[in-house]
This record gives C-alpha cells, structure tokens and sequence, in this order.
C-alpha cells in the first residue's frame, strides 16, 4: 500500500537539510534501516512583494529575500501555469527584483516565484509562491 509520512515541525526550518530513513515492521519483525535514505532542505516560499507593468512590454517583479537561499526562478503565464508558461532563473541570492522583457501588450500576465539552494550536486526547490495577477501596458 501507498505510505506517506509529513514532518509538520520542520514547516518553520527555513535552509535546514534532513535525513530521512525508513524502516518497515509488520508487528514485532522489523526491517534494516535503509541507510542511503532521502536528503531534504527545507526552503520556506519567497513572498511576492509586488509585481507591475513597469512600461510598455515589460513587468518588474520584486520579492523578499531568503537568506538560506543560492538563487530564484520565476515562471509567468497568460492563463494557468499548465501551459504557456516561460521560466526565468535568477542565480544571485541577494537580487530582489528582475525585470521580465518581450511580453505582449494590453494581456495579463501571471507570476509566480520559488527559491533554491544548491547543496553539491543537489538543487532543492521551495514551493511556489500565491501568483500575482498584471496587467501588461
């Protein structure tokens, strides 16, 4: 049968990194502890704090920084993010803003944000954050 299991007290852990590993029972017999298991880093979702039509065919996105994070994707859509959407990554964790060039006239844009931090070869992503609905001039 399909298990699952969420950690409700690492919501808060923003750029915290957990182990998890699992191990099967079926009333006193017990399996060995999968010792490779699965590495997580907690990112909390960037907050949009403001997204507006900045002049004709362009849209400035502005967000609050998270510290714990390597850097930002943003994705903007004409409808829902199921399709016509575009990408943005933004590789500095210090950047809170970034322009978006290119988009049509008088159309509404979706955006949306989530961060990551590179760990080696890992990338762990945040949740996206609430979209923000603009109006391109």
């Amino acid at each position: 049968t399909k298990v699952s299991y969420t950690d409700q007290a690492v919501k808060s852990k923003n750029g915290k990194t957990y182990l998890y590993t699992v191990k099967a029972y079926n009333g006193k017999k017990t399996s060995t502890y999968d010792k490779s298991g699965i590495k997580i880093c907690r990112l909390t979702a960037p907050v949009l704090s403001k997204s507006a039509s900045k002049s004709t065919a362009k849209m400035l996105v502005k967000w609050k920084q998270n510290k714990k994070a390597t850097g930002y994707q943003i994705q903007y859509a004409r409808s829902d993010f199921k399709k016509q959407k575009a990408a943005k990554t933004i590789k500095s964790a210090s950047k809170t803003s970034q322009t978006i060039t290119k988009l049509k006239q008088k159309k509404t844009y979706y955006v949306r944000i989530r961060c990551y931090k590179k760990a080696g070869a890992a990338k762990y992503y945040s949740a996206w954050s609430t979209a923000k609905k603009v109006k391109i001039k």
